[in-house]
């Protein structure tokens, strides 16, 4: 009661008030979580506290990461605190054309916000670091599941995650996935390879969970490897996988195309076939499988095989909407682009051979 107490005072300015009431609350309840720190902030930044608006803000922001990243009223909490510390009204633009749907006017807004994020001098750094990282995350997902612009997804993506280190963090393990998976769509396979090895390199297969080690071979056996040790890492960490989750089909997949990518071409074939029989219909797995045992059959001379492979990878990839906006994705791009790559990897290989 005394935080909506503390809420309503706020809207009607009385900024004082709301200060003493919302700190009040926190010790009644003993948890300052985001629901409060946002107005806390917000009630500092008007009474011209900056020191404590800057400090409350970094705190909501540190809890709703942790605790609530999705949670849809703090979303909008955030984005006022946003608008209001970092001064820069004009994001308010960005985000009411994203709730009206026109998605190529808020990207292009968004675009204005950094830029004029970036070339603020202001002593307000820290809140300008977290506005943009929030808006380049904000852009990149807009720019990837409703308009498939991947060049400025890849752009914003990179950005957000120099943020994210600027702050002494590392991004999750799924936005680095993410981020592999723009990184092979936009051709830039420096910055993937050493990306991917950094990745692989960080993992413990004693520790980490099945999950976390099928998302980093899903990253690194996606794209070619020419590193011969390199590719034994990625299957030994595809191995660990597979042993923790014997029964999973997409895990078998992974496990297939590891073994593709260390020369182990009968083993990829098995593993695929394995998955294959699970994804009976039409789907971005299916498509990958059928490209793996593409790309064993002929690397084994068997080249009739390997083309007919081919010919159903293609068929069992569904097509990507038009990039019109109207269609959200979610998070499918993601396999989208990795069928897609192995797709045209596979292509490659055997129209390249046909032609000789």
């Amino acid at each position: 009661m005394l935080h909506t107490l503390g809420v309503a005072q706020y809207r009607v300015e009385n900024y004082e008030s709301a200060l003493n009431t919302l700190q009040v609350s926190y010790e009644i309840l003993k948890s300052y979580d985001s629901h409060h720190l946002f107005f806390i902030a917000m009630c500092h930044w008007h009474l011209e506290q900056q020191d404590e608006a800057t400090e409350a803000f970094k705190k909501a922001i540190a809890w709703m990461d942790a605790n609530a990243p999705t949670d849809t009223e703090l979303i909008q909490f955030r984005r006022e605190a946003i608008v209001l510390l970092s001064d820069h009204p004009k994001l308010n633009t960005a985000w009411r054309m994203q709730e009206r749907e026109d998605w190529k006017g808020a990207l292009t807004a968004y675009q204005l916000v950094i830029t004029s994020l970036e070339q603020d001098d202001r002593e307000v750094s820290d809140v300008n670091n977290i506005a943009l990282r929030i808006i380049t995350r904000e852009l990149a997902k807009l720019s990837a599941r409703r308009l498939q612009n991947w060049e400025v997804a890849t752009k914003a993506t990179l950005q957000c995650h120099d943020l994210i280190r600027l702050q002494g963090k590392s991004p999750n393990i799924m936005d680095d996935h993410r981020l592999t998976m723009l990184l092979i769509e936009t051709k830039r396979d420096k910055e993937r390879i050493e990306h991917v090895r950094k990745l692989v390199e960080s993992i413990d297969t004693e520790k980490e969970g099945a999950q976390t080690m099928r998302i980093v071979v899903h990253s690194a056996a996606f794209g070619p490897i020419a590193d011969t040790e390199f590719s034994e890492k990625v299957l030994a960490l595809a191995q660990a996988a597979a042993n923790k989750e014997p029964d999973s089909s997409y895990t078998a997949l992974l496990l297939g195309l590891a073994q593709l990518r260390a020369g182990k071409q009968i083993l990829a074939i098995e593993n695929s076939e394995r998955a294959l029989s699970i994804w009976k219909r039409t789907s971005t797995q299916r498509s990958m499988a059928l490209s793996c045992i593409a790309m064993s059959e002929f690397q084994l001379g068997n080249q009739e095989v390997a083309l007919k492979s081919l010919e159903l990878a293609r068929e069992a990839l569904p097509d990507l909407p038009e990039p019109d906006g109207k269609t959200d994705l979610g998070d499918s791009w993601r396999d989208m682009l990795s069928s897609k790559a192995l797709l045209e990897e596979a292509s490659k290989l055997l129209e390249e051979a046909v032609e000789e």
